[in-house]
């Protein structure tokens, strides 16, 4: 019941009543405004979609233990339309996140909708909240080096909610057939990075909040119309407050949309 193998469509999502978990993933509780129950999932250990597994999912919230992680193999593709990403069984809890994953020396392409080498993660009118990261574009190992890094994340109307770091991307280079760097499939339009009075805190001594959105060594994802944002109240100094963007050796755009004053 922890891995995904197989597809489905956008006219055949996963939903709280239709989908492939089994019990006891599957709650039952608690109950909406109109006493149905919500039938959010619960993950008690990494659940995997495989490479090849194509999964949309609508109007589901997924929850997952504080050592449970989402992964998106290389060559998987999932969507959530509609959908909430967070910690806790019941109370909010922080969890580690999701991975998407690449087999890093292999292009991305010119978005491709289904890229074969690298995890994808479409991400519309959701929110992935109270992650240590909320998606890490790879992973490090026990040694700290990268590992898997590239992946696709491209974000339409949604929000990183009090993530220690928001999304974080590895260095990845996406290389044409003759060895031309392409910009990165990667992008996010008008999406919200925030932290507010529900952040979970494990600092000792202060506010361990970092950063909004990291790049290492990576070219071209764009940022159009979004939003980045502290409105927590208690840190006054900005030294304790996070960052927005941090980019080290990365090509980014910040935009506005064309009704917008500015990003």
């Amino acid at each position: 019941p922890y891995t995904y193998s197989g597809t489905n469509t956008p006219t055949t999502p996963w939903t709280t009543t239709q989908n492939g978990l089994t019990g006891p993933m599957l709650c039952t509780w608690p109950l909406d405004g109109n006493g149905q129950p919500i039938g959010h999932a619960y993950f008690n250990q990494d659940f995997v979609i495989q490479a090849g597994a194509r999964l949309y999912v609508q109007g589901m919230e997924w929850r997952f233990a504080p050592t449970a992680r989402l992964i998106v193999e290389p060559g998987a593709f999932v969507q959530f339309k509609d959908c909430l990403l967070r910690g806790g069984a019941c109370g909010p809890e922080r969890w580690p996140g999701v991975e998407v994953r690449a087999i890093t020396n292999m292009p991305q392409g010119s978005n491709p909708a289904f890229p074969p080498n690298h995890g994808k993660m479409v991400f519309n009118n959701s929110t992935v909240q109270d992650a240590e990261v909320g998606v890490t574009l790879g992973k490090k190992n026990m040694f700290g080096i990268v590992q898997f890094a590239g992946g696709i994340l491209q974000s339409t109307g949604s929000t990183f909610r009090n993530c220690r770091v928001g999304a974080n991307f590895y260095p990845y280079k996406n290389l044409s057939p003759g060895g031309f760097e392409l910009p990165n499939n990667s992008r996010f339009s008008t999406s919200t990075f925030t932290a507010d009075a529900g952040y979970i805190n494990h600092a000792v001594n202060g506010f361990d909040f970092a950063v909004q959105a990291q790049m290492w060594k990576v070219k071209g994802i764009r940022y159009q119309g979004c939003t980045f944002q502290n409105l927590r109240t208690t840190e006054n100094q900005s030294s304790k407050r996070g960052q927005g963007i941090r980019s080290l050796d990365a090509e980014f755009h910040v935009t506005s949309r064309c009704a917008d004053l500015g990003p």
